[in-house]
């Protein structure tokens, strides 16, 4: 680097003027980094002519390899010079820094560099913080080097790890745009809760991001507490103010519990128990409880306590719950006093500034113009010679105090103790100690621009207390040297210099100031400026207007640097203040720039944003070096001993507590840190127990309004002027949005915006209807309008709901004589106050079936609005669905004539039967369609859940197989496979084992653990599955395998048919020698396991006389290519049924058994069926599989699945491989439908429509279908039809009794249902059972009684579905006891004449097994759902019978508006 100074002549005379001794200096930085520059700065002092010194940096790599980088430089006198190594890809490994004086003065001297491998940034950004299951997570990661410019590296790996650590998804080396990749990942409706993690590796560097994955509970009504969240302990009382009203904002009535407590915790102190004070108050939606400090919670004059409130309101009308809790602290003090220092030590005859700041326990500043603070100081233990002083407080409640300590030549050093007295509080502070020089000479450097800010120069001051005659100086940046220079100070106690600064010294410059004496020590001191402006890059969002309607459309434009790649955020308001920290902050990019220096950063940041006042390292010369993330080499002499520390009763006095923890100061010894126990408020009947957790342990997030889903997550380029403008519509949802965005480009690097723009959408005036999610045809429902009004003034509206002859409005004189009238619309008038709304409503009796329209129009004189929803109306009874198909085969005939029966009882609820027709040219493609419905049965175990994953692959391979992948139907398929595997993980064990119910099991599952890694294994080739997760779940199955080679269950069993059984446990066996033998790359490693396991169906084959079993056997026999397959498949052939061109297997059923459902498709039979398919084509036996297939396609429901979960699997698995095999390109085929009354229909298959499902919906009355095809190929005809029965179950199973409870009322419904199985012949207690509980129309599930109801009697796990009206319970057996769940229900909608609902209870592996039986709730009348002039003379008169009818009605009507304003938060709005 070029001299700074005059001549090198006139400066040599100058300063070697006395010197006697010629000195270097070499100054590098203590680490190394890989793709990086390091910079070494040389010092010469005192030489008559230039040195040269060599540098290099040497390193012996953990790789084994050598690592060596060489420069060397001249060194005018008096001067330094910067010497730069290119480090490039390099490794871990020890490294060192060498440097030679080659001329002048010779030296060698080394020391150890620490290998830092971080050389690239990485910002994750999440477009929530907390998401709920079935979200979409949206993430970006902006991959930058240590500049912020965009990485040009593709050796990166992307991966998502759930809740508990598994890998879910992952990208290897993906594609990305300006270092910036774009991604995301749905969730499934049950994944692992929990704490998830987005992973990138760049070049072996891990950054990681945080989200939350939880379930959302939107409270029946809010609580909140107010009051101080801090007082004193001379306050007397604690004032607490409970509110708890609806979402619109109408008072709660009932009961309000508020208990209050101390909370202490402490490693060394056993806290005292004592009983919580508990106060009981009627609460309309306010009350207001005080408690006596002294009296009551038993508190005196401690130095600080905290006090835990937790409350509970319970609803008077249906007894429903809601609490929460907050946390205050008593203090002895109104204020806290803190001594903020400049640096840990003071250095004799230099100035040493310290602040004291007085502040109240929230953090705000004490403003106090007329009380002094009284301080007294002192360089000496003796007290009565302390100075003493007072101050007043500035704006800031902050005091600067400069201090001059002598400069005296004593060996003995004093610290600086200060104390400090502000009205009744009184504070010694930790002492200050002196720093340490031999000859007790000291610099210090000063900062002197104001604000210094990036591109700018920044003026430094250093003063000394002995003259200078040169100085030198380095700038670190992110752990490097940035600029070095030397300057001549012609025997003057102050020098001032100046340096550029950029942004590579950004966002923190350490400045480092020495020189060296005659006599060979080094005098050293170092400043830490702040600098502003550390981005150099910008963007910036304009919206066109700051508050809109729902719907409309908006203008962004966007700025930033010309051509950078920006990304912009729109997220819902409501997330961010749930929880912040998705998105990517100044801060964050601060703190990640930081990260890159190894120097600590100064402890008062927080207070001094904007101000650069901290010396690192003060206490000797090597401190300095040491805290700036310096080494040093010199022939020179550097003061290492640190001042010992003088004993004395002022030092430590409140010392050593972690930064912001609290601490009990007893009268006499150190600060006892304590942790305060904070209990997160639990639902129901566990508000205030201080007993473990519940069962129900889930992650559960309470909010007040539902989140908006994302708006905007969009990539694009700032163009060649940089700005752009998009066009953005407004989603239909009252809320506010936050808009973000950064923005990124090769040269100025990342930017971001200065603050977020936020976007208000609104409506003065809207209409709000909440439905329930159905009713029963023929009942009478309310129908509640809330019309909102936020304009200045009140106004009249007309509310008019029309009707397009879907339904009856109803009359309270309709249920006496007169005959219902049809009217097109009901209009009624409401008075509606400023910033408030007013409800109505209409009842009206559903007539037609399936989605009906409820159109809702106010108008007034200054606004109107209108809203239309759906209400799904439900015939009577349980819904039954059948299917008949027919494989129509013309491949070796032209024609073909045949006819379907449509069987439907006469005992149907009339008009609820549907029926169609549906005809396609491919084996699967019923199924493709209908991924994720296959079945009709609801999916909550570990073993049905893979219904949502298995299929999808088979679809997948059998389409790719025969060319007809397209990308929507991949994209699906990939999509439920992705859903699939998170749910799944759900059911994992800790040793790597899978079983029904996961982790509330004893146990893992042979069976399921086998089926989950054979599937896992074949969706390998799609999707991203952990190697880990299918690796141990192998070793757990081998690790089980008996001595004799079988394979027996250790955990539950659900499926009798394969877990046990007569036959050995050969089935099982067969099944989990599937998932090795079908697992290739494993074949080698468990080869011993596969043999024992083949030897051990061989030797147990003999006489077996289990179908099922030997259709398993037979197929592993086959695929582990045996030669006794040959005598299994022999002894499979003879157990065949043939009959009308079809071939199956089935399970033999009592010949006296009568039971009717054995007429529907059985799984067993399916399964076993399926395998032996399998073993056909695996013989090559095509042509003799197709009766098999036929017979299959027949068992089939109209969704294109089977009837449960293992014949659903399998039997796909087994006709995709035939499929394949058939060719249907030649498809040509007409097929004409007759039925009755004349009607005729016509289908053309053809190669261009193979796949696709063609649907003809046929009259109700239709019975028989005759069916004519004509052409060439094959074609699959199916004839689907549902109806419903509201009669008890034929030929019941299972007892099955619900009764409604006694302590039910009309707004609360307890349901217990009893049930148990009935013994048959072949069994004494059935597989795994599922009970479905439909409730009344109007009631929805009391959510706080499923943790209870899953701890009860055998119940495994709890669902609901349908919008919370339908609760799933399963069981892992049912047995002759009866079993006898209790289900609770709230009204939240008024139906009256509701109808009869069934129950109905099932073994889901044998279809024949079941029960359905009908309850009703307690009968509602119109009178109780009416309101106002609905309600005439005769409701009225009845209230004379019924004290409570007028409050019921009134809270009622308030219960109906409970979930009104969260619909406004999701409703589509339209405008008149």
């Amino acid at each position: 680097m070029d001299s700074l100074w005059p001549p090198i002549l006139l400066l040599f005379c100058v300063i070697t003027h006395g010197m006697s001794t010629q000195y270097y200096t070499v100054i590098a930085p203590e680490i190394v980094r890989p793709n990086s520059q390091y910079h070494v700065a040389i010092s010469n002092t005192g030489t008559p002519s230039p040195i040269t010194v060599a540098v290099e940096v040497d390193g012996n790599l953990d790789n084994g390899d050598h690592f060596n980088v060489y420069q060397s430089a001249t060194v005018e006198p008096y001067s330094t010079s910067i010497i730069k190594l290119e480090i490039g890809d390099t490794s871990p490994g020890q490294y060192k820094l060498v440097a030679r004086g080659v001329t002048g003065i010779e030296f060698v001297n080394s020391t150890d560099l620490q290998y830092i491998h971080k050389s690239y940034s990485v910002f994750i950004q999440t477009d929530r913080a907390i998401y709920k299951p079935g979200n979409k997570v949206l993430f970006r990661c902006i991959i930058l080097d240590s500049r912020l410019r965009p990485a040009i590296t593709r050796d990166m790996e992307i991966h998502i790890t759930d809740g508990n650590g598994n890998r879910i998804k992952q990208w290897r080396r993906p594609s990305i745009s300006r270092g910036v990749f774009t991604g995301e990942l749905e969730l499934s409706e049950s994944p692992v809760l929990g704490n998830w993690k987005i992973v990138t590796n760049v070049v072996d560097q891990t950054f990681e991001k945080e989200f939350q994955v939880a379930e959302y509970v939107l409270p029946k009504f809010e609580v909140t507490i107010e009051a101080p969240k801090h007082g004193t302990f001379k306050d007397s009382k604690v004032t607490a103010t409970v509110y708890a009203k609806y979402t619109y904002g109408k008072a709660v009535k009932g009961e309000a519990t508020i208990t209050a407590y101390p909370d202490i915790f402490s490693g060394l102190i056993q806290p005292i128990f004592r009983t919580p004070v508990r106060k009981v108050v009627p609460i309309d939606g306010k009350v207001t409880v005080d408690f006596d400090i002294a009296t009551e919670l038993r508190l005196t004059d401690e130095y600080e306590r905290p006090v835990q409130l937790d409350v509970a309101v319970e609803e008077a009308l249906t007894g429903r719950r809601q609490n929460t809790s907050m946390q205050l602290t008593l203090h002895k003090h109104k204020y806290t006093m803190k001594l903020i220092k400049t640096s840990e030590y003071y250095k004799p005859g230099l100035k040493y500034t310290a602040f004291i700041q007085l502040a109240y326990h929230d953090g705000s500043p004490v403003r106090d113009p007329t009380n002094p603070v009284k301080i007294s100081y002192g360089y000496t233990y003796n007290q009565s010679a302390y100075s003493n002083i007072t101050r007043k407080l500035d704006s800031n409640g902050m005091i600067q105090l400069d201090f001059y300590p002598p400069l005296n030549n004593e060996s003995d050093s004093a610290p600086l103790n200060i104390k400090a007295e502000y009205l009744n509080l009184h504070e010694w502070f930790p002492a200050t100690n002196q720093a340490m020089s031999p000859s007790n000479t000291y610099i210090q450097a000063t900062l002197k621009t104001d604000k210094p800010m990036v591109n700018d120069d920044v003026e430094i001051a250093v003063n000394s207390t002995a003259p200078l005659k040169y100085l030198s100086y380095e700038v670190f940046g992110r752990g490097d040297i940035l600029y070095a220079a030397s300057i001549q100070v012609p025997d003057k106690h102050t020098a001032t210099f100046k340096f550029l600064a950029t942004f590579v010294m950004a966002p923190t410059a350490h400045v480092l100031v020495y020189y060296v004496k005659d006599d060979g020590e080094v005098v050293a001191d170092a400043l830490d400026v702040n600098l502003e402006g550390t981005l150099q890059n910008f963007v910036d969002i304009k919206v066109s207007s700051e508050q809109t309607a729902p719907g409309e459309n908006v203008d962004l434009t966007i700025t930033s640097k010309q051509n950078s790649y920006v990304g912009i955020l729109g997220v819902d308001q409501s997330s961010i203040l749930l929880k912040s920290g998705n998105d990517i902050s100044y801060e964050q990019v601060e703190k990640e720039l930081k990260s890159y220096d190894t120097v600590s950063e100064s402890p008062y940041d927080d207070v001094f944003s904007d101000r650069s006042f901290w010396r690192p390292g003060s206490a000797t010369a090597q401190d300095v070096f040491d805290k700036t993330g310096a080494v040093i080499f010199t022939n020179g002499y550097v003061h290492k001993n640190f001042p010992i520390r003088q004993p004395g009763i002022l030092d430590g006095r409140i010392h050593g507590a972690p930064h912001g923890a609290s601490t009990l100061r007893p009268d006499l010894g150190p600060p006892v840190t304590y942790r305060v126990v904070t209990r997160p408020p639990l639902a129901g009947p566990y508000a205030f127990s201080r007993i473990p957790t519940p069962v129900w342990n889930k992650p559960r997030i309470f909010l007040m309004h539902d989140i908006s889903n994302t708006w905007l997550f969009a990539n694009l380029s700032s163009g060649y002027e940089g700005t752009t403008v998009i066009k953005r519509t407004v989603p239909d949802t009252i809320t506010s949005w936050v808009l973000t965005g950064f923005s990124v480009d090769s040269v100025y690097g990342l930017g971001l915006m200065d603050a977020p723009r936020k976007l208000k959408v609104f409506k003065p005036f809207f209409v709000s209807v909440d439905l329930p999610y159905s009713v029963i045809r023929g009942e009478i429902v309310a129908i509640p309008i809330i019309v909102f009004n936020y304009l200045d003034k009140d106004l009249t509206a007309e509310v008019l709901l029309e009707n397009a002859n879907q339904f009856e409005f109803a009359e309270i004189s309709n249920e006496v004589h007169e005959p219902p009238k049809f009217e097109l619309y009901r209009k009624k008038v409401v008075e509606v106050k400023a910033n408030s709304g007013a409800s109505v409503s209409f009842m009206i009796i559903p007539r037609d079936l399936g989605y009906i329209t409820i159109k809702a129009t106010a108008s007034s004189v200054l606004a109107g609005d209108s809203v239309e929803h759906k209400l799904l109306v439900k015939s009577e009874g349980e819904t039954q669905y059948r299917n008949k198909a027919i494989f129509i085969d013309l491949r070796s005939t032209r024609n073909m004539q045949t006819s379907i029966a449509v069987d439907i009882p006469k005992n149907i609820v009339p008009g609820s039967e549907h029926i169609e027709i549906s005809a396609v040219g491919d084996i699967l493609g019923p199924s493709i369609p209908n991924l994720a419905n296959l079945i009709k049965m609801p999916s909550g175990c570990g073993e049905q859940n893979m219904l949502n994953f298995v299929p999808n692959i088979v679809i997948l391979d059998y389409l790719k197989n025969t060319n007809q992948l397209t990308q929507a139907v991949q994209s699906k398929a990939m999509r439920y496979l992705e859903i699939g595997y998170q749910r799944e993980l759900t059911y994992r064990h800790n040793d790597g084992s899978f079983s029904a119910f996961g982790m509330s099991d004893g146990s893992g599952s042979t069976w399921l653990t086998a089926f989950v890694v054979k599937s896992f294994k074949q969706a390998t080739e799609y999707v991203s599955i952990e190697d880990r997760i299918i690796d141990e779940a192998l070793r757990w199955l081998a690790s089980n395998q008996a001595v004799n080679g079988s394979f027996p269950e250790v955990g539950r069993v659900n499926h009798r048919d394969m877990q046990g059984g007569a036959a050995k446990g050969l089935a099982l066996t067969a099944f989990t020698l599937i998932a090795f033998l079908e697992n290739k790359g494993s074949n080698e490693e468990y080869k011993n396991v596969i043999n024992k396991g083949v030897n051990y169906i061989v030797q147990n084959m003999d006489n077996l006389d289990d179908v099922y079993a030997l259709s398993l056997c037979t197929y592993v026999l086959n695929l582990a290519r045996h030669p006794y397959e040959e005598v299994a498949f022999n002894l499979l052939e003879s157990k065949a049924k043939t009959g009308n061109e079809d071939k199956w297997w089935s399970k033999p059923v009592p010949s006296d058994d009568k039971n009717p459902w054995y007429s529907l498709p059985r799984s067993v039979d399916v399964e076993m069926s399926s395998y032996n398919l399998l073993t056909y084509l695996r013989r090559n036996l095509v042509t003799d599989s197709i009766p098999i297939m036929k017979w299959l396609a027949k068992q089939r429901n109209s969704e294109g699945g089977f009837a449960s979960t293992q014949d659903t699997v399998i039997g796909i698995y087994a006709l995709a491989k035939l499929g394949e095999k058939l060719s249907t390109k030649s498809n040509n085929i007409a097929v004409t439908f007759m039925y009755e009354g004349g009607g005729q229909s016509q289908m053309n298959i053809n190669s261009g429509n193979t796949m696709i499902l063609q649907k003809h919906v046929l009259p109700r009355k239709t019975r028989v279908v005759n069916i004519t095809a004509t052409g060439t190929g094959f074609v699959l005809v199916q004839v689907s039809s549902s109806y419903n029965l509201n009669v008890t179950g034929a030929w019941p199973l299972f007892t099955l009794d619900p009764q409604v409870d006694k302590n039910s009322n009309a707004n609360h419904l307890q349901l217990s249902i009893c049930s148990g199985f009935i013994p048959t012949k072949e069994a004494n207690e059935s597989n795994m059972a599922v009970m479905e509980i439909s409730l009344p129309s109007g009631f929805t599930v009391d959510m706080d009684s499923l943790p209870s109801l899953q701890v009860s009697q055998n119940v495994k796990r709890v669902e609901t579905k349908n919008g919370d009206t339908m609760v799933v319970l399963y069981f892992d057996k049912m047995i002759r006891q009866e079993y006898c769940p209790t289900v609770s229900a709230f009204r939240t909608h008024k139906v009256a004449k509701q109808k009869p609902v069934p129950v109905s209870i099932y073994d889901y592996y044998d279809s024949s097994r079941r029960a359905r039986a009908f309850y009703e709730p307690q009968a509602a009348t119109l009178c109780d759902i009416c309101e106002g002039e609905d309600c005439g003379n005769v409701c009225v008169s009845q209230i004379g019978n019924r004290n409570s009818m007028e409050s019921t009605a009134n809270q009622l009507s308030s219960l109906s508006f409970v979930v009104l304003l969260l619909a406004v938060l999701s409703t589509k709005i339209y405008y008149l």
